[in-house]
C-alpha cells in the first residue's frame, strides 16, 4: 500500500480509520512525541522545543512529496528517526 500524502489531506482525515494510515499513526499528538522523546534523551526543555518545532517543520515541508509504503515499516518509526536526526544536530 502506497499513499501520497499531498496538498489534499482532507481525504484523509475522513478515511477508512485502518492501521496502516500514516496519519492516524501520529497518535499521541506529534508534539507530545517529539518534546518527550528529546527530553528521554536528556536535552534540557529549551533544546526538546527547539527539536519539537525543528522535526514539526522539517515534517511539513517533506509531507507534500512523501510517500508512505508500509511495505517499508511503520510511520511511527519515521518519526522517531527524524526526531533522532534533530537532536544530533542539537547536541
Amino acid at each position: 500500500m502506497v499513499v501520497t500524502l499531498g496538498h489534499d489531506r482532507a481525504a484523509h482525515r475522513g478515511g477508512s480509520g485502518s492501521a496502516n494510515d500514516p496519519l492516524l499513526a501520529c497518535k499521541p499528538p506529534n508534539r507530545q512525541f517529539f518534546h518527550g522523546f528529546a527530553r528521554r534523551r536528556g536535552l534540557q526543555p529549551a533544546d526538546c522545543e527547539e527539536v519539537t518545532q525543528g522535526v514539526s517543520l522539517s515534517l511539513s515541508k517533506a509531507m507534500p512529496d512523501f510517500q508512505y509504503d508500509a511495505g517499508k515499516g511503520k510511520f511511527r518509526p519515521y518519526l522517531k528517526t527524524a526526531t533522532l536526526h534533530a537532536i544530533f544536530e542539537i547536541k
